[in-house]
């Protein structure tokens, strides 16, 4: 879809409007909280329209469904630039970055769950969930700094 320089002019500054207001509500920390949800359910930037529902974001094109699936709000930012300026060059990559940043955390997020379980477990099993949820970690760390990276 093409905008016109005027629609991607005021498509850029609804955007940049919508991240300030974002950020002054806190919805985007620099921490692993990037996994929270933002404040509003559905928001419109130029002619794409992003809708949250159960944690998950999806960018639509009138009726079409352009991404779904979408976890990290920053994510959705670089892909709502990206679309207006008409440079779908990284897309794939920034999906896939998001991926397996989600990807780690959920594997923390298990991780955690299975060493709170294995408290009383005097065998090693402990100290390899920690270290498993070490290496998530890390991993998840990487990932977000390939997302950040994206321009």
């Amino acid at each position: 879809m093409k905008l016109t320089a005027y629609e991607r002019k005021k498509a850029l500054r609804t955007l940049e409007q919508v991240i300030e207001k974002m950020a002054k509500e806190k919805a985007l920390v620099e921490t692993h909280s990037d996994f929270s949800e933002l404040p509003l359910s559905i928001f419109w930037v130029g002619d794409y329209t992003v809708k949250l529902d159960h944690s998950v974001y999806s960018v639509y094109s009138g009726e079409s469904c352009l991404y779904n699936d979408i976890v990290v709000a920053e994510v959705v930012f670089k892909l709502l630039d990206k679309l207006i300026k008409n440079k779908t060059s990284g897309i794939k990559d920034l999906l896939s970055f998001e991926r397996e940043y989600v990807k780690h955390l959920n594997d923390m997020k298990f991780y955690l769950h299975s060493f709170k379980m294995a408290q009383n477990d005097k065998s090693e099993s402990r100290f390899i969930i920690q270290d498993r949820f070490d290496v998530s970690s890390a991993k998840a760390e990487v990932a977000k700094h390939k997302i950040r990276r994206i321009r």
